[in-house]
């Protein structure tokens, strides 16, 4: 995911939004309500909530378009801005940022519903719009999203040409930006491609710095990585250990995204190792938090994997 923060800075987060949509309402400050808005909807996405999520990137999309063809300013005050930033404190943004932030946040949604040919529509033009502004980090993120979605449709050397160029631009920013996420992406590549032993310990040198970093989320899918990664070398004991561990990361810094697609892999890890019961607990528990997130895509696809379970039962 690209939104990283701590339980603590979540909640300083969501309050600085809601302050900063009411005095942006009474000042009649329009740039400063979108920013304002920009962050609800970047908060909303990370909860998971993706039905709300894609309908407010949606009208951000249309507001940040119309503002940047009617704004004479052409520069970007800070093109090092990182937009996780978003979630702990308010600062100006010109139009093309804003409009490049949430044509990618808003691809990232379309991804998690399946609906593929809107995201990639979405992530050409984030490009777009992140090219024309000279934004280098989000150039990266968009390349780092790309290889995301040609890594879940299996094209492996795609989305390794991909993840070059992710680390390529994230080299440029200052400060760095993004590599440990390019790193962890490449990590599970490595896993997709059967590459075990250097996958593993490519995420073992990764523990260490996302431990120390605010970059919860990450942490939390390295460790799930980890753990299905030693399960496909059958070392059961030590991924089961790590499935906890991850889960319970996910819990700690309130990614609910994260959280249950980590359940998810648990709970297809449990079928696989033939503990049926263990694996429907995990799995209800999964279908419960997609319904809570209006995720129908997951929720059906839950559905159908508990019926065979409850047969087989």
């Amino acid at each position: 995911t690209y939104i990283h923060t701590r339980s603590g800075a979540r909640l300083k987060a969501e309050t600085t939004a809601v302050m900063a949509t009411q005095l942006a309402e009474q000042l009649e400050d329009q740039a400063g309500l979108l920013e304002a808005k920009l962050q609800t909807a970047l908060l909303t996405s990370f909860d998971g909530r993706l039905r709300d999520a894609e309908e407010q990137l949606a009208e951000l999309i249309e507001k940040y378009t119309w503002a940047l063809q009617n704004t004479e300013q052409v520069t970007v005050p800070n093109p090092n801005f990182d937009y996780a930033a978003m979630l702990g404190l308010l600062q100006p943004i010109h139009p093309a940022m804003g409009l490049g932030i949430a044509q990618l946040e808003r691809s990232r949604v379309l991804r998690r519903s399946s609906e593929l040919d809107a995201a990639n529509a979405l992530l050409q033009a984030a490009a777009r719009s992140f090219s024309e502004a000279g934004i280098v980090w989000g150039i990266g993120h968009t390349c780092l999203e790309a290889a995301h979605v040609l890594l879940d449709l299996g094209y492996t050397e795609d989305a390794q040409q991909f993840l070059t160029q992710a680390f390529a631009h994230f080299k440029q920013t200052d400060p760095p930006m993004g590599l440990m996420q390019t790193k962890l992406h490449y990590a599970c590549l490595l896993t997709r491609m059967g590459s075990l032993e250097k996958a593993s310990n490519k995420l073992q040198r990764l523990l260490k710095p996302l431990s120390v970093s605010a970059a919860g989320p990450d942490l939390a899918w390295c460790q799930i990585m980890l753990a299905i990664n030693l399960g496909r070398q059958r070392k059961t004991a030590e991924a089961d250990t790590w499935f906890a561990r991850g889960i319970d990361t996910a819990r700690q810094f309130g990614d609910r995204s994260t959280l249950m697609d980590s359940i998810i892999e648990h709970g297809l890890f449990l079928v696989r190792e033939g503990r049926r019961h263990d694996a429907f607990l995990a799995l209800r528990e999964s279908l419960k938090l997609a319904r809570e997130y209006q995720d129908t895509n997951s929720s059906g696809k839950l559905q159908r994997l508990l019926g065979d379970l409850s047969v087989a039962l």
